[in-house]
């Protein structure tokens, strides 16, 4: 596939998978506060992109 980009949404929460987006050279453009409600409570959530050089 030739792509420009690709993005992913992550909890703020799973910094395990913060950490192997942010080694593979994804940028964190966003920030979307309480987006998911979990186990009685609203939780952030990241928006990362990684765009084709």
């Amino acid at each position: 596939m030739d792509l420009h980009q690709l993005y992913c949404n992550i909890s703020e929460e799973n910094t395990t998978s913060i950490k192997l987006f942010t080694n593979q050279g994804f940028e964190q453009i966003g920030l979307k506060k309480d987006w998911n409600y979990i186990n009685g409570s609203y939780k952030n959530e990241y928006l990362f992109q990684l765009i084709k050089n």
